[in-house]
């Protein structure tokens, strides 16, 4: 098991150059369309899962140190490294050594098996209190009435979000006036249309497996921050004339009104 929390540390070290990358190139190309920077965060969530790096001749990542292998004898002369292998029960000058305690002997844990039961311990907690998130929204929208199509409304919430990555759905508050409930619409459909659901979901992984790293957290937040503006930049592109205060004082009502939910609901 301590392995697979080296393998993961591997991973959160380069997905957090990765990451740095990124938030460079967001304050350097702070003018252009961010669904241009949204996509970026791709590359951010591929090296946090992916165990496998991809081999180029070019990358803006350094090269994390290898393993010495080798020992110089000589004026620039190596040779392989061969671990000594004394004589059971006697030391290179022939006293007795105690014999190795076998592992486990004593019923007691290493540091690495004590770091990966902690690594462990933080997964699941993120993990189940999602999932207990999940499961009590689930039950607050039982009685969701279906409007439309793939649109449902609920007196139980109060806040609009998406729901759903195969077939997403959007809930809607009952009674929110017609041009409110229209740029709300517009801006969830933006977000399946994008398949930000998916993303979302992904990088929610990531951060569950690399949670003691706080790149990690501020990449998550960035990278919703992200896809939320790429939302309103394609609605307001898409709409005649300038939108932008009715749109952003709709947006405003159902965010500050969003608490409680789970952190896969947009």
């Amino acid at each position: 098991m301590t392995g697979v929390l080296r393998t993961v540390l591997e991973m959160s070290i380069t997905g957090a150059y990765a990451a740095a990358v990124v938030m460079v190139l967001r304050l350097l190309l702070r003018r252009i369309p961010k669904g241009i920077t949204g996509a970026l965060w791709l590359v951010v969530v591929f090296r946090l899962l992916c165990p496998f790096a991809l081999e180029s001749s070019f990358s803006l990542l350094p090269a994390l140190p290898a393993q010495e292998t080798t020992t110089q004898i000589g004026l620039g002369v190596f040779v392989p490294a061969v671990p000594s292998a004394p004589v059971s029960g006697t030391s290179g000058t022939g006293t007795a050594l105690p014999p190795p305690s076998p592992a486990g002997e004593a019923g007691g844990l290493s540091l690495g098996q004590l770091l990966t039961l902690l690594w462990l311990a933080g997964v699941l907690l993120l993990i189940g209190r999602e999932l207990f998130l999940y499961l009590r929204l689930r039950l607050r929208i039982r009685t969701a009435v279906r409007t439309g199509k793939g649109v449902y409304e609920t007196d139980q919430i109060g806040t609009a979000f998406v729901l759903g990555v195969l077939r997403p759905r959007i809930y809607l508050p009952q009674g929110l006036p017609g041009t409110e409930r229209e740029y709300v619409l517009l801006h969830e459909r933006a977000h399946i249309r994008r398949g930000d659901t998916a993303l979302k979901r992904l990088g929610f992984l990531a951060l569950c497996l690399h949670w003691f790293n706080p790149v990690v957290w501020l990449s998550f937040w960035l990278m919703n921050r992200d896809m939320e503006m790429a939302c309103d930049e394609r609605v307001m592109r898409c709409q005649p004339g300038d939108i932008r205060r009715a749109y952003s004082l709709s947006l405003v009502r159902m965010s500050v009104r969003g608490a409680g939910l789970c952190t896969l609901a947009f």
